[in-house]
């Protein structure tokens, strides 16, 4: 009896997630909260990411992205982020707060640092990182892997190995130890 009941629950709360148009689904995220969805606010704790959407949360809030197996975004509280459809794969756009990144290659190809003129990208293999954005700076912690502070003009790539953190002020990339 309790597995039908969860089938039937399961069910029920698949349905009513908000769909994206078809094909074009990039992420689905519960959350923790309050969040906006495109400037609106989130009618469900469940959704749906589509090509382009902006999901933001509200303070105290988060939101945990999920866009394939292995590659998932923890958004923090006021935090923003929008999902792109790119040429290699899943694109994030990560506008303010923290993100934590996981991921293994699987759909997630960079995380843009509208703004600022750069991306930030994985190294081969798994990898989990933290991205902090503040009024001046951001900050990128590799705590599993590198990753690579890429410049989006000219393709130049800064190396932030295991366990550093880079440093993204004004278009430039820095590296310091960790405190």
């Amino acid at each position: 009896m309790k597995t039908f009941l969860w089938i039937g629950l399961f069910a029920m709360f698949a349905s009513a997630l908000p769909a994206a148009e078809p094909g074009l689904l990039l992420g689905s995220v519960i959350v923790r909260g309050s969040a906006s969805l495109n400037g609106q606010p989130a009618a469900s704790y469940a959704l749906n990411l589509g090509n382009g959407d902006r999901l933001g949360t509200g303070p105290g809030s988060g939101a945990f992205v999920t866009i394939s197996d292995g590659d998932m975004l923890t958004l923090g509280e006021n935090g923003g982020v929008t999902l792109v459809k790119g040429p290699n794969g899943v694109a994030a756009e990560f506008e303010r707060g923290r993100v934590q990144v996981t991921t293994n290659h699987g759909r997630l190809s960079e995380l843009h640092l509208p703004g600022q003129a750069v991306s930030v990208r994985a190294g081969n293999g798994f990898s989990h990182y933290q991205i902090s954005r503040i009024a001046d700076a951001s900050y990128i912690y590799a705590a599993k892997g590198s990753v690579f502070i890429v410049q989006d003009d000219s393709g130049g790539a800064t190396e932030v190995r295991e366990g550093m953190v880079g440093i993204v002020r004004n278009e430039m990339a820095a590296l310091a130890a960790p405190l």
